[in-house]
């Protein structure tokens, strides 16, 4: 099977013409291992990367590669140098390389009354579950799901709604990662959120890009559909 390969960071200069990113670029996200969207503007990538001393955010070279025809997908995207990245984000200008840190990884999903403490730096981080449960055969269903994240500061403790969904217990949100991305000294987060049936889709929460009074900005999010 041929191989498509596609190299879309580490171009000083490329060639005019061929798929250079436009200076009014939008934030895009992507996950490895995944098939590719219809199409991939030419930026410059960044993965985040764990390392034996927590994780980084690089430079990433992107490639898209033959794959078995799993779920009808004939190609993948792939970032590894060596090891894969967690997410791959490009299109915010605050993004720099270097070490990011981190106050959760995993995959939690919180039912509603649950919440979930998260450390960065000197500041704690409370997030919050709320909404209406009910029961159906065989699953829950759950309405008005809504998350809350409120910063646990003398000065500024206003609880702030990131999401608000409705879905069954077949595919719960959850948060996979949070920690500052953006190096602004603020938590973001990286959520798995339903998309229908047991497709999932990935959001990407930033605070750099939000617009005041928010703190968040949902600036990117990939979907990935069920087979």
């Amino acid at each position: 099977m041929r191989y498509i390969v596609l190299f879309l960071a580490f171009l000083a200069n490329p060639a005019p013409g061929v798929g250079q990113a436009s200076a009014t670029q939008h934030p895009q996200l992507l996950l490895p291992g995944v098939p590719p969207p219809d199409s991939v503007v030419a930026a410059t990538w960044f993965g985040l990367y764990q390392s034996p001393g927590g994780y980084q955010l690089q430079r990433a070279v992107l490639r898209v590669v033959a794959t078995p025809s799993g779920c009808g997908a004939k190609s993948k995207i792939t970032a590894a140098q060596p090891n894969e990245p967690m997410l791959l984000i490009a299109g915010v200008p605050t993004l720099r390389e270097g070490p990011v840190d981190s106050s959760f990884r995993g995959y939690k999903f919180l039912r509603p009354g649950e919440s979930l403490l998260m450390t960065l730096g000197s500041s704690e981080y409370r997030l919050v579950a709320r909404g209406r449960v009910s029961r159906a055969q065989y699953t829950e269903l759950y309405s008005g799901y809504e998350l809350w994240l409120t910063p646990l500061s003398v000065t500024d403790s206003a609880s702030e709604m990131v999401v608000r969904i409705n879905f069954s217990l077949d595919n719960t949100p959850a948060v996979l990662w949070a920690g500052d991305l953006d190096h602004d000294r603020s938590l973001d987060l990286f959520l798995q959120l339903p998309g229908g049936g047991y497709s999932r889709d990935f959001h990407l929460f930033l605070s750099s890009l939000a617009h005041p009074p928010a703190r968040h900005s949902d600036v990117a999010h990939y979907y990935a559909a069920d087979c």
